[in-house]
């Protein structure tokens, strides 16, 4: 990153909102050293959206190809999200609807069903357009709309005993998609990926060197348990390291 001139730092300080910008003032010595963290910050926060990205598709991958084989063999689809079989899946993806709710036409979904919220993401309109999309999503489409904490959701907690829903799915469907790690690890990593790449994206200080280093060593640990050959090439083409 080349050295800025003082001007340069000083419009950049201009820029940023004051309490934003104290951040980094007080993580240094000077105002050009200041603003040059904060381009550093852009960087790395680049980084961590770049690697967490990486192993959110393997993730939702690696969930959805378990659990398509696990509810057809329970008699159900593999389009696990639109037609889970009345097992514990079903509880998850498609609870219940309490005789509370009230629809506001014939055609809308309990908000708290899986397929809503991926439907709800996948016709959203681009900016400035009206529109939405005509074409009826499949099972794929449905899968890529979810965010990241639907997947991180279905992980059962570290805490969680024996008879609990997401351990059995756990025990059932999810854990021959990950080789070598215990559920507790799986859970730590992708909810710690997740809040990382939260930060991220909206450009919070990633200053804590020790958590960068933890974000990229969870991220490969994670993918290698999925994926040990794929693992491999993105820990040399990673950037956060750098």
């Amino acid at each position: 990153m080349p050295k800025l001139t003082y001007r340069a730092a000083r419009q950049i300080e201009r820029a940023i909102p004051p309490a934003r910008f104290q951040t980094y003032k007080q993580a240094t010595v000077g105002l050009v050293e200041a603003a040059q963290l904060y381009l550093w910050n852009i960087q790395a926060s680049s980084a961590v959206t770049e690697l967490t990205g990486i192993v959110e598709v393997l993730l939702r991958d690696t969930i959805d190809m378990r659990l398509r084989q696990w509810n057809a063999a329970l008699g159900g689809h593999e389009d696990w999200i639109v037609n889970p079989a009345p097992t514990i899946l079903q509880h998850l993806v498609r609870p219940n609807v309490p005789a509370s709710w009230q629809p506001r036409n014939d055609s809308d979904l309990y908000p708290r069903w899986w397929e809503k919220k991926a439907l709800d993401n996948y016709a959203k309109p681009h900016p400035g357009s009206r529109s939405v999309r005509s074409v009826p999503p499949t099972h794929d489409d449905l899968v890529a709309s979810l965010n990241f904490g639907s997947w991180t959701s279905i992980l059962p907690s570290p805490n969680a005993g024996p008879r609990n829903k997401r351990v059995e799915i756990w025990n059932s469907a999810l854990s021959s998609g990950f080789h070598g790690v215990r559920h507790e690890a799986v859970y730590r990593y992708a909810h710690e990926l997740r809040w990382m790449r939260n930060r991220a994206a909206h450009l919070r200080p990633m200053l804590d060197i020790n958590r960068l280093w933890s974000t990229h060593r969870y991220a490969i640990r994670l993918l290698r348990s999925m994926d040990t050959d794929f693992a491999q090439i993105i820990a040399g083409q990673a950037t956060l390291p750098t």
